[in-house]
């Protein structure tokens, strides 16, 4: 007949441990004394996968400069599947220029259509202006929020996300946009670029022309304002009262050069300090200040 041999402090008085040549008698131990290795366990929240349409990222605010003007048709053509999308090719755009003419707010007014259009299950953008840890970086939390993945591992989830975006038998159909804005270095896009897809576009906006950028891919060219693009925009822009001509207002636009960030930024002086662009020496007072602030910012609002 067993005896229950279980001390005051719910140890048995005399025990043996398998494989080890001890006793422990009394909370005793005789013998030789191991010490067990530490294990650390990490334990990672489960994430749940958000549901279609979702935006990744926020869209950039329409600025109030913008006009819509031929390179948004341009873009809307180039990008569109339309009647080719037999072709298993990617739609993938890359719109080109120098910074201050309007880039990403054209990307991000064709971006907007489409989402406000219900033409969109996931978009996704990404700023992708320094290196490619801004693309992974993007990319993973995409997978995050789409995929419930964990990003302790970005490289992992970007990869994940772009296996993902492969369309596939037996995978539901999504109708996606990937924007990846500013790219300054095509390298930093080398085995990130998304997969080719019928339902799938990819959006890029680069001061770059480089062939790894743009070989295989519809170029979408943005220039600065046309003459009446500049009047419409400044005419628009000050109030209805101010006592400038049409002249002297097409004189301001010829001498900031039509681009877009000079003019908006050029408006937002004459609005803030009440002056007046006036007879042959108004425009002169902007002549170099709103190009050198161009430089100097690296960004464009228009």
């Amino acid at each position: 007949m067993d005896h229950d041999r279980r001390g005051a402090n719910g140890v048995d008085d005399e025990q043996t441990v398998p494989g080890v040549s001890n006793r422990i008698i009394n909370s005793t131990v005789h013998g030789d004394v191991y010490q067990a290795a530490s294990l650390t366990v990490h334990q990672h929240a489960v994430r749940t996968a958000a549901e279609w349409p979702h935006l990744v990222e926020r869209i950039p605010p329409q600025a109030g400069c913008f006009q819509v003007r031929g390179e948004s048709e341009r873009l809307a053509r180039a990008l569109e599947p339309g009647e080719n999308t037999v072709v298993v090719a990617p739609a993938a755009g890359v719109v080109v220029g120098l910074g201050g003419v309007g880039k990403t707010q054209l990307a991000a007014h064709y971006a907007r259509t489409l989402w406000h259009g219900g033409e969109l299950d996931v978009l996704v953008w990404i700023t992708a202006a320094t290196t490619t840890t801004e693309v992974v970086a993007g990319l993973a939390a995409a997978a995050a929020e789409l995929l419930g993945d964990d990003t302790s591992d970005a490289e992992r989830a970007a990869r994940q996300f772009l296996a993902w975006l492969e369309p596939g038998p037996g995978r539901p159909s999504c109708r996606w946009l990937i924007v990846l804005d500013d790219v300054a270095d095509p390298a930093d896009l080398t085995g990130l670029w998304p997969p080719a897809s019928p339902q799938g576009r990819t959006l890029v906006t680069s001061r770059r022309r480089d062939a790894a950028i743009t070989m295989g891919r519809r170029i979408v060219p943005v220039g600065v304002f046309t003459p009446v693009d500049s009047q419409s925009y400044l005419t628009g822009a000050l109030a209805a009262d101010r006592q400038e001509t049409d002249t002297e207002l097409a004189a301001l636009a010829d001498d900031l050069g039509h681009l877009p960030l000079a003019l908006s930024q050029a408006a937002a002086y004459l609005i803030d300090t009440g002056r007046i662009v006036s007879g042959p020496a108004g425009p002169r007072i902007f002549r170099g200040k709103s190009r050198c602030a161009v430089e100097q910012r690296g960004g464009e609002t228009c």
